[in-house]
């Protein structure tokens, strides 16, 4: 059943940006958002990101270069409005109907260009120009497409959602018609069919594969995550000397000067010490296929710059060179007693090793305590409790 419309509708308070007005003026941001990174209305990039609470959140960002030129500024007047506008009960644009998150406006800029272009291709070049046969066209053109049923809603209701926020419009062309679109009709009615109301979807995991998948991740953080997390630490001190160098424009961090003769002794102290723990010389295959020193690797080690003399004199110090550039870090964790690994770690192995620490540590922290995984990736230190006096364990943490 339809509800009846008021006789009079209420008085909104007008909402407007101007082109320097920040795109999510009256949204929550994330602390510490510098405010030079906020994008303005007049931009036609708007970066949403501030918006999102969830550490791991990548960029999200609305785009309106692709909208259609005589939508141009409704379409970005309407996207602002649904992020900012609140009723004067602080909630959404209707009673009961929050205001949307900022990912919801995103498929509802999206859906809206759509709508816009349908207009356009119709020869219409305003929402003020739509009429209720240009609405039934629509509907029918959207129930016979080849979409999903879900899309299909969603394209439909966006036109709703404008008509909703048409009061809060300056521009009468900017405006659908005062009538609500399809009079009022259920959107389900005028497809035929309703959406599925399940929460979730996606199948369940086999038993037999999720009960491997854990205990393997429970092995790798038990028995092997302190060989890992060494390697990777060795890896960053080095990886972080090669980024220094990149960005100060030199081959190794050992742009500052040096008395005359400091790297040839550095180099041999480093020889020594290799020969001392019967260590191979870290090796690289060049484009011939042969195994040649790493002297690049080297240099890190040290924090200097190896020159070709002391280059020279490391491959004539007759230590073994490796077939790979193995980090000094040794292997401790065994598997059925014997050694995981046959080798030392690889410079190239360690920042992957540590992911697959992390993934095991997410699969085993999300399926033992229930949590989505959003939930889990925020996770902060210091979240775990032991309460004393009724024993059990707490965790802490933002849903």
């Amino acid at each position: 059943m339809t509800p009846a419309l008021p006789a009079t509708r209420p008085v909104v308070r007008r909402l407007l940006p101007g082109p320097d007005t920040p795109v999510l003026a009256t949204r929550p941001l994330r602390a510490g958002t510098p405010t030079a990174e906020l994008s303005l209305f007049g931009e036609d990039r708007w970066n949403l990101t501030p918006a999102f609470f969830q550490e791991h959140t990548s960029r999200v960002c609305l785009d309106f270069h692709d909208a259609p030129a005589s939508f141009h500024r409704p379409i970005k007047l309407l996207t602002w409005l649904r992020l900012n506008h609140q009723d004067s009960g602080g909630t959404g644009f209707l009673p009961g109907i929050p205001r949307p998150a900022p990912r919801t406006v995103v498929g509802f800029c999206r859906f809206l260009k759509r709508f816009a272009y349908w207009l356009e291709n119709r020869g219409i070049s305003c929402f003020g120009q739509v009429t209720a046969a240009d609405l039934d066209a629509y509907a029918a053109d959207i129930k016979e497409a080849a979409l999903s049923h879900e899309l299909r809603e969603d394209l439909l209701a966006v036109v709703v959602r404008i008509w909703t926020l048409r009061d809060l419009l300056p521009d009468e062309d900017d405006r659908l018609p005062h009538a609500p679109p399809w009079n009022g009709e259920r959107i389900a009615d005028i497809l035929g069919q309703r959406r599925a109301c399940e929460e979730n979807r996606t199948p369940r995991v086999h038993p037999a594969t999720m009960a491997t998948l854990l205990k393997w991740s429970l092995r790798l953080v038990e028995d092997f995550a302190d060989d890992i997390i060494a390697a990777f630490d060795e890896y960053k001190t080095l990886s972080r000397r090669a980024h220094d160098a990149h960005l100060h424009g030199t081959s190794l961090p050992g742009k500052r000067r040096r008395p005359q003769g400091t790297v040839p002794l550095l180099a041999a102290g480093l020889l020594d010490d290799y020969r001392a723990r019967g260590l191979p010389l870290p090796g690289r295959r060049n484009t011939n296929g042969a195994i040649t020193v790493n002297t690049y690797f080297l240099g890190l080690q040290l924090g200097v710059q190896i020159t070709r003399p002391v280059a020279a004199a490391i491959a004539n110090s007759e230590l073994p060179v490796a077939d790979d550039t193995y980090l000094t870090t040794p292997v401790h964790g065994l598997l059925d007693g014997r050694p995981w690994l046959t080798t030392r770690i690889t410079y190239e192995q360690a920042p992957v090793l540590v992911r697959h620490l992390s993934s095991a540590c997410l699969v085993i922290i999300g399926y033992l305590s229930g949590q989505r995984p959003g939930e889990t990736l925020n996770l902060e230190r210091d979240c775990i409790e032991h309460d004393p006096v009724i024993g059990l364990i707490l965790l802490r943490g933002k849903h």
